[in-house]
């Protein structure tokens, strides 16, 4: 198996697919993958364990409460920026629904346009959460109905938006590329959320041993 550089890659994108699609294939080709990190980062601190979730408490309640707020909110923020149309306010958006446009395959277009319905669809929650709590907050109806008037949105959600972008961008990797990409298996960068742990990991125990406790496991 060959390895190739990002540069590498992009030439080998933009050789297969053509300009622009090419390069616009590219950048989004980067904020799938990235946007499947920062999901990873977030289930590693918050969905692996009961156990992980009190060493986070242990740690610091309050900076890891607020953070994986943010975290939520950032993934959401994402999802919306890749299925947002491809127009709005009078000016373009980067984003999956730019593809029709850049395709001259008409066969390839309209393989796309179930995909792109999907991921529409399934990211719909998010672009809710974004239109009404965190880019705007809703005027409540009433004083109880603030948080009951807004779709709820849970991790099956996100992994339900993320499957259907993977499909609409693995369509065309296989139409022009011959192959497909496991986003859901990029690798993280440097600096991880499990590197955070560990480095709290002595604290949080000589914290524990104080106490006359057994270690934490997370």
């Amino acid at each position: 198996m060959t390895e190739l550089c990002a540069e590498d890659s992009r030439r080998a994108t933009i050789t297969a697919m053509g300009s622009p699609l090419g390069e616009i294939y590219d950048i989004l080709y980067s904020q799938v993958a990235w946007v499947h990190i920062k999901w990873s980062e977030h289930r590693s601190l918050y969905a692996k364990s009961q156990e992980r979730i009190d060493f986070l408490n242990e740690a610091a309640p309050a900076f890891f409460a607020s953070l994986q707020n943010t975290l939520w909110d950032d993934v959401l923020l994402h999802l919306c920026r890749l299925t947002d149309p491809e127009m709005s306010a009078g000016k373009r958006n980067l984003t999956l629904q730019c593809f029709p446009s850049l395709i001259s395959d008409t066969s390839l277009r309209k393989m796309l346009e179930e995909p792109l319905k999907q991921a529409k669809e399934k990211t719909a929650f998010a672009r809710e959460w974004r239109n009404r709590r965190v880019a705007h907050r809703a005027f409540p109806e009433g004083i109880t109905k603030d948080t009951e008037s807004l779709t709820p949105g849970s991790r099956r959600d996100v992994e339900e938006a993320l499957a259907a972008i993977r499909s609409v961008m693995n369509c065309s990797e296989r139409h022009y590329m011959k192959s497909t990409v496991l986003y859901e298996h990029s690798i993280e960068t440097l600096g991880s959320a499990e590197g955070l742990l560990r480095c709290l990991e002595k604290g949080v125990e000589e914290k524990w041993r104080r106490k006359g406790l057994p270690p934490i496991k997370y």
